[in-house]
């Protein structure tokens, strides 16, 4: 099977990005500070983010990336002038891929969940966090 991560964001997680099994194919995802590794082996990675050495883009820092990591709940849309911003790959419209977490129709291309409109969003925690899906995002 194959497991497309599509605009997807891993952070604090014990395995960040990682399948089991099947071909594993990342593209515009961000991951910061998981603890086993930000990404598993995948087959396939196109402008992926990470905070370890795993990503096309590495050493990316959580506070420079998300408005309120440490906020309760995590605020984990990006910030302004973050390293993740515009550096994505064009992925088209493909099954809404070019809808962002909060509904917002990408104009530019992002890594991770959220697309910068250039407004912060106003209320934390609006992206929900998830510990696991299974088939394909």
């Amino acid at each position: 099977a194959t497991h497309n991560f599509f605009n997807c964001t891993a952070y604090l997680n014990g395995a960040g990005f990682s399948v089991g099994n099947g071909t594993q194919v990342f593209r515009n995802c961000l991951a910061i500070g998981n603890t086993s590794g930000d990404y598993g082996t995948p087959e396939t990675m196109q402008t992926c983010g990470s905070g370890d050495a795993t990503g096309t883009t590495t050493g990316l820092v959580d506070t420079t990336e998300f408005v309120g990591p440490s906020d309760t709940p995590k605020n984990l849309h990006l910030k302004s002038g973050a390293t993740s911003i515009g550096i994505g790959t064009d992925l088209g419209s493909t099954n809404q891929v070019n809808i962002d977490i909060d509904g917002q129709t990408r104009t530019a291309w992002d890594f991770g969940a959220d697309f910068f409109s250039g407004a912060v969003a106003a209320v934390a925690g609006s992206m929900t966090p998830r510990t696991s899906y299974w088939g394909d995002l």
